[in-house]
């Protein structure tokens, strides 16, 4: 910092504390769906009542995002002691990942920020939640952890070529605030230090919203392979792309309970992102 503002250390200690801390970043991240979440969701009185709740929930590793670290951590002391006051305030965690053999920062999931995201390859599993819920305590479990979704994200794939699956499915949102649809790459498994970490861990590498794409842009949906390969792009103009989708959603039947009171719309809004990965360290 001194090398490249060279008053920076003659500044009183509450200022040089205020601009170290603007490099600090916590942003709104998305959080690929798994077991891990749905059993984390569950309302306790739904467990099996001869199953111990605790060594069904409590020894998962909660949901947890990677939290970039800052690079004032590894500046100097002052700036490291700051950074470290900004963890233990918010709660974050150091977490030992071993197939990559590095630490990282991590926090758990919190459904009032951060994005479900749910891939096109999960897509089925996860609604089959829903098709798999015939005994009432079963049912309840699922009820509760679908309720739990504030923040939905789709990739361009599911909500284009599956709309009218999305529109059955929503009802079961019934606190759903927010749906997203990413277009262009999306969120895929990746290799670090000649392992693959899989996406879907309990422990997740970070993905953030990108940009908001807008109407005239050219987008692309994503169609990865199942093998976690990029696959291809198809694309189009994000303004064709929505009118095709508005067109057939006025054709299809819709539950009243995901509209809003004029019936015209549904009740909550649908915004258009791209996302990117962020590393471990700043």
């Amino acid at each position: 910092m001194s090398v490249l503002f060279p008053q920076f250390p003659e500044l009183i200690p509450e200022v040089r504390a205020l601009i170290w801390e603007a490099t600090f970043s916590d942003d709104a991240a998305l959080y690929y769906h798994n077991m891990n979440w749905f059993d984390h969701q569950v309302e306790p009185l739904s467990w099996p009542s001869d199953v111990p709740k605790e060594s069904l929930v409590h020894s998962l590793q909660p949901p947890s995002i990677e939290v970039p670290v800052p690079t004032a951590y590894r500046v100097c002391r002052e700036a490291r002691s700051l950074v470290e006051r900004w963890i233990n305030k918010n709660k974050f965690e150091w977490y030992y990942r071993a197939n990559t053999k590095n630490h990282v920062l991590i926090r758990t999931f919190d459904a009032d920020r951060d994005l479900l995201y749910v891939g096109p390859y999960q897509w089925n599993s996860f609604i089959r939640h829903l098709s798999n819920s015939d005994d009432s305590e079963q049912r309840a479990r699922v009820t509760h952890a679908m309720a739990s979704i504030k923040r939905l994200a789709l990739s361009a794939l599911v909500a284009y070529y599956d709309l009218s699956m999305v529109v059955n499915f929503l009802p079961w949102t019934k606190n759903l605030e927010t749906i997203y649809v990413i277009w262009d790459e999306v969120p895929q498994n990746y290799i670090e230090r000649n392992s693959v970490v899989d996406l879907r861990e309990p422990v997740q590498r970070r993905w953030e919203i990108a940009s908001y794409p807008k109407l005239k842009d050219t987008v692309h949906i994503h169609h990865p392979k199942s093998n976690g390969s990029q696959g291809v792009f198809e694309d189009g103009v994000l303004e064709e792309w929505l009118d095709d989708m508005d067109d057939r959603f006025m054709t299809t039947e819709v539950d009243p309970a995901i509209m809003d009171e004029d019936g015209e719309q549904l009740r909550f809004p649908r915004i258009n992102v791209t996302v990117k990965d962020v590393p471990s360290w700043c």
